[in-house]
């Protein structure tokens, strides 16, 4: 059994010594052969060349000695083929595994902008002498008056009415009457001899008087008030009205007017964090490292509508576009097979088996 192409990235579904069958309606019946060999190369050399060992062997004709004189770590595993099978070598490429990927395309930075400090013009009143406060004497408000002043008081003088006398004779005493004892004689004194008795006898001496010119009380002196009226003089007298009084006298301040500029706004300084500028991408990274594997291929002759059919819309519910499903092997059906073996880590190239019970497709 002579058995065809391997393919590494390409799609060889015509093998030598396989039937085959009818292409689809966007390849050309006559040219399908030349394109599956033109893909073939295209993909053979855009792929790392790797060297194909044979690893088919036909188990029927392998003995057991034989088997044991082979070191397993030298031989790669056997497996029957049997007759009408198709099979390609193919690679297994490393699997594709999508991440998301976040890059970040500008670090962030504190972004400081100013404000400015912004002016108008203004006009200002300007001191030029202080206000002070001074003092007014306000005179005293006089009123002019008529009055009567009295420029002597009312006197109360007492007069004197001498006494009136008469004159009349008066015999007055100048000496008045005594008494005086005289020596004389008395009967018996005279006639004794031997009495020693002296006789006293009291003689009345008249008084003397004198006659005189007296004045005599007829009426007694006397007094009698006499009242001299007050004496006035009319003059015309200032009355004070309103005394004088200090009072404040406010002075204001002398101004001038000068044109000025004053701040309206202050300068502002505003500091924002400006955050990284982060694009998000995918990142492809790939797990495992490739392999020479031999798989089972479907044969031209095994072909049929209701398979492609199947895998067409298994590719679809795996969101890759195989073209509408009309059970037909195009371009875009082989593209998306093609992209879905990539993806999951099977054998790249050809319509296997191994892609077909992986997609779920039941074969017919």
């Amino acid at each position: 059994m002579k058995l065809g192409y391997y393919l590494l990235p390409g799609l060889l579904l015509g093998i030598s010594g396989c039937a085959s069958t009818t292409p689809d309606s966007e390849v050309d019946s006559v040219h399908y052969s030349q394109w599956a060999e033109q893909q073939a190369q295209q993909n053979a050399e855009a792929a790392p060349q790797v060297a194909a060992e044979p690893v088919l062997a036909q188990l029927d004709e392998a003995t057991p000695a034989a088997a044991e004189n082979t070191s397993q770590a030298s031989q790669p595993a056997a497996f029957v083929v049997s007759a009408n099978q198709c099979w390609v070598q193919s690679v297994v490429r490393p699997k594709p595994v999508q991440k998301p990927l976040e890059v970040v395309t500008k670090d962030s930075v504190n972004k400081i902008q100013v404000t400015p400090t912004q002016l108008s013009q203004e006009r200002k009143q300007v001191v030029t002498k202080d206000g002070v406060t001074m003092y007014k004497v306000e005179p005293p408000v006089y009123r002019q008056v008529k009055e009567r002043v009295e420029v002597r008081p009312e006197i109360v003088r007492t007069i004197v009415e001498p006494a009136v006398f008469e004159m009349k004779k008066e015999v007055v005493e100048v000496e008045a009457a005594r008494t005086e004892l005289e020596a004389c004689k008395t009967a018996g004194v005279t006639f004794a001899r031997e009495n020693t008795a002296r006789t006293l006898c009291a003689r009345l001496i008249p008084a003397k008087t004198a006659t005189v010119m007296k004045k005599t009380l007829v009426k007694p002196e006397t007094k009698r008030e006499v009242v001299e009226p007050a004496v006035f003089k009319e003059v015309t007298r200032w009355v004070l009205e309103t005394p004088a009084r200090v009072v404040e006298v406010p002075v204001a301040n002398e101004t001038a007017e000068l044109p000025v500029q004053v701040v309206a706004q202050a300068e502002k300084v505003d500091e924002q964090q400006v955050p990284a500028e982060v694009r998000q991408l995918t990142a492809t990274e790939y797990t495992g490292e490739p392999q020479m594997v031999t798989v089972r291929a479907v044969c031209d002759a095994d072909l049929n509508a209701p398979m492609i059919v199947s895998m067409q819309n298994a590719l679809q519910s795996a969101g890759l576009n195989p073209g509408a499903a009309d059970g037909k092997l195009g371009p875009r059906t082989v593209a998306a097979l093609l992209e879905y073996q990539r993806r999951h880590g099977l054998a790249y190239g050809a319509l296997t088996y191994e892609s077909l019970q992986h997609l779920g497709v039941v074969q017919q």
